[in-house]
């Protein structure tokens, strides 16, 4: 209880679990036909993580199997987390960035405001 207390001081929204997002570790050049899929957005090779962050800015998920070129979405639909949400297993909310999908128990920012209450959200 003293978790979602917290969660929703920080962000305002009840039952958020935690905020999702990933983050690039760099790594040595792979070597062979497969390095390139390595190879991110920014240009530089890295393993593409994404991580679930609570309230205490405790650690609630990691995942570090995936190649830097792979969408942080595209990440999400592929894991066990996204299963577990999608199964009714969790019953809460995360909150995320425009890298994923807008989805009933992941919120994500309006690219565009058109009104206080959008404003509001996205806050």
């Amino acid at each position: 209880m003293a978790n979602r207390i917290q969660s929703y001081e920080i962000s305002h929204f009840p039952n958020v679990i935690g905020c999702i997002d990933c983050t690039h570790i760099k790594i040595k050049n792979p070597f062979g036909e497969i390095g390139e899929v390595y190879r991110n957005r920014k240009g530089w090779m890295s393993i593409n993580t994404p991580v679930v962050v609570g309230p205490s800015a405790e650690i609630l998920d990691i995942d570090v199997h995936h190649p830097g070129s792979t969408h942080d979405n595209t990440i999400f639909d592929r894991s066990s987390l996204w299963a577990r949400f999608e199964n009714n297993e969790l019953n809460r909310i995360l909150l995320g960035d425009n890298g994923y999908a807008c989805r009933s128990y992941l919120l994500t920012p309006f690219i565009e405001t058109n009104s206080d209450p959008e404003r509001r959200y996205n806050r």
